[in-house]
């Protein structure tokens, strides 16, 4: 997949939008510096956030918001201190963007309406495990913020 990691792959897992999180021993696609967490887009290797330092990641889980958990033998994430468990931010592209079009209209609080409809994870927003209308209110914050 593009120009590959440089190192070992301990742990993998899909984010909502269905990019390929890796988490491992490594510390560059090609030129590109990625320190043990990396997110694969389709088209090439991206660091998520800092990645971890001073060890490696052997465990990833994706949060029902979006945020992911990773574990294992780092002291170091997002450039603080932090021994062997940290949180990233939301990795996928923009958690509101719910169609993936790269910009926030009316169609993402449709698909949204129908990721809740149909009980998917995704609509889960405030990530408590049941879907309600704090799950609205999370998501109606989280377009009102934007995406980077």
């Amino acid at each position: 997949m593009g120009d590959g990691l440089n190192g070992g792959v301990r742990a993998l897992s899909l984010t909502h939008l269905g990019d390929v999180l890796a988490g491992g021993t490594f510390s560059s696609s090609g030129t590109t510096p990625i320190n043990n967490l990396a997110r694969w887009d389709g088209t090439a290797w991206h660091p998520v956030g800092k990645g971890v330092e001073n060890g490696s990641v052997r465990t990833i889980q994706v949060l029902n918001n979006g945020n992911i958990i990773v574990g294992g033998t780092f002291d170091t994430a997002g450039g603080e201190p932090s021994a062997r468990f940290a949180e990233f931010g939301c990795v996928d592209a923009c958690y509101p963007d719910c169609d993936s079009s790269g910009s926030l209209n009316i169609f993402d609080y449709i698909c949204f309406g129908n990721a809740f409809g149909a009980g998917e994870p995704y609509a889960d927003c405030d990530g408590n495990g049941s879907l309600n209308t704090f799950d609205y209110i999370c998501f109606s914050n989280a377009y009102a913020a934007g995406c980077p």
